[in-house]
């Protein structure tokens, strides 16, 4: 996995096959869950960040990131 140096709990994961997508580090009662955000393939690192802006600002306010992003992932 790849750390965003950028935005705090923004990453691009790789398989061993080679696909691309990001993911946001968030941590929910106490365990630590990364939530996809998209295929790295598909959209840029800025459209990423904005993305996972939303979901920590989500997780800030104790709203479902799912509410906020429905159709990202």
């Amino acid at each position: 996995m790849i750390h965003d140096c950028k935005l705090k709990g923004l990453h691009l994961r790789i398989t061993p096959k080679g696909q691309r997508s990001f993911v946001h580090q968030a941590t929910r009662t106490g365990i630590r869950v990364y939530e996809p955000i998209g295929n790295a393939d598909h959209m840029s690192v800025d459209e990423a960040r904005k993305i996972a802006k939303r979901k920590r600002n989500a997780h800030a306010h104790a709203v479902s990131p799912e509410k906020v992003c429905p159709d990202q992932g």
